[in-house]
């Protein structure tokens, strides 16, 4: 079954949890603008999730997200930016694409964990203004590639854990000021 939101169905709503089982999800452009009391959003078993850019725009008290079991997830640009409230985001999927800027001021952020069989492509302006994650964990069956400078913004990073099956690349300056970065493990099984 496939389950399409259109472009500012649920903007400006009242909506506190949102929870969907589909076999494919489409969540429009500002589909979710301005739901202030969003706090929480689970999705599971979907095996196509496709958000477009700014789907959760000004979704200001949203602090949890989590995607598990997807076979793809498409995240747009800006998808989940400036969500000051954002503690935790959880995605499992075989295969994840990132927008520019998808997490981007996301400043509450705490934990990330981002588990994929594909590739994992971190781009350098991902973690902008993330300024209070701690905790990210990569967890790939293939390669992880951290672009130039992608994680030098994280004044208070403490826990990174990588783990993959291929030859990785990490850019030049990735953990470059990384001052809180107490524990690094690096999991590379082939």
């Amino acid at each position: 079954s496939r389950l399409t939101l259109g472009s500012h169905i649920f903007a400006g709503t009242s909506l506190s949890t949102l929870m969907i089982e589909c076999k494919e999800l489409i969540i429009c452009k500002h589909c979710f603008s301005n739901c202030l009391s969003l706090q929480d959003i689970n999705f599971k078993q979907i095996i196509k999730i496709v958000m477009a850019s700014k789907a959760f725009k000004k979704c200001k008290n949203l602090e949890k997200i989590a995607i598990k079991k997807a076979s793809e997830i498409q995240i747009g640009n800006e998808c989940f930016y400036n969500l000051d409230k954002l503690k935790s985001l959880r995605l499992s999927s075989d295969s994840i694409t990132f927008g520019d800027n998808f997490i981007k001021g996301c400043s509450s952020l705490t934990s990330l964990k981002i588990k994929s069989i594909n590739n994992i492509i971190v781009q350098s302006n991902m973690f902008d203004d993330c300024k209070m994650l701690k905790d990210i964990k990569f967890d790939t069956l293939s390669r992880l590639k951290l672009c130039d400078g992608c994680l030098k913004q994280l004044k208070n990073i403490e826990n990174i854990e990588i783990i993959s099956n291929h030859f990785d690349t990490y850019g030049s300056f990735c953990f470059q000021n990384c001052s809180t970065l107490k524990k690094l493990i690096l999991n590379l099984k082939k």
